[in-house]
């Protein structure tokens, strides 16, 4: 019995019925969940640029920010921050949490220990 679990075949991205459904969030926004849904299942990390989104999704980095901040304020994603690092010279990318469900967003929320240099969003 294998401990972790592998993607067969091509990956792509979930959306859940209520995100899908809520006429209140942008399908622009809906869009943007479904990438970053298949993006973890396609490299197993969450930590991918506005840059790099806003060229698959053929927007605007501004566009992406203002897609993340939506699923923000409506409990689909949390974003975490990272500081600048003195030691490399250069800014973290962001990490994304991703969700299935408004819940388990909102307990993520309340539960997470930040780390060192991070700001949770």
């Amino acid at each position: 019995m294998t401990e972790q679990g592998k993607v067969h075949g091509q990956t792509f991205g979930k959306v859940p019925p209520e995100l899908m459904h809520d006429q209140s969030i942008t399908d622009g926004a809906v869009r943007l969940y479904a990438h970053m849904h298949w993006r973890y299942g396609e490299n197993h990390q969450n930590y991918e640029g506005q840059r790099s989104m806003s060229s698959y999704l053929s927007v605007s980095t501004v566009t992406i920010h203002n897609r993340v901040e939506e699923l923000e304020a409506k409990d689909w994603v949390v974003t975490i921050h990272r500081e600048y690092n003195r030691k490399t010279g250069n800014f973290s990318t962001q990490i994304y949490h991703v969700f299935v469900s408004q819940v388990e967003c909102r307990e993520f929320r309340e539960t997470y220990v930040l780390q060192e240099g991070e700001v949770l969003y």
